[in-house]
């Protein structure tokens, strides 16, 4: 039996206190997600380096980060959904674990 595959997909803004915790609750999943997407969508803080460096300790885990101008919430959650090559998404928030 082949189990399905699964992409998380976070948008960002200005979460850099936070982000990498997020993360990390990825990262550290029992049956990680094959891929996970971040865009940052115009983030004025650290948000960018912060991700850099948490997605040094994704192992084998796909991870794919966008910089963009911001565009809003829901504009980034599409075009997250429309990267992923899995069967499934999880969204998550950036501030959640």
């Amino acid at each position: 039996m082949t189990l399905a595959s699964v992409a998380v997909v976070i948008p960002c803004r200005d979460r850099g206190h936070c982000i990498a915790e997020s993360l990390a609750s990825v990262f550290a999943q029992t049956r990680p997600p094959r891929e996970v997407h971040v865009i940052d969508d115009g983030s004025k803080d650290d948000s960018v380096q912060v991700i850099e460096r948490a997605f040094a300790n994704a192992g084998a885990i796909r991870c794919f980060l966008t910089v963009r101008d911001h565009r809003g919430v829901v504009t980034t959650r599409n075009e997250l959904c429309r990267a992923v090559t899995t069967d499934y998404v999880a969204f998550l928030d950036s501030d959640d674990i």
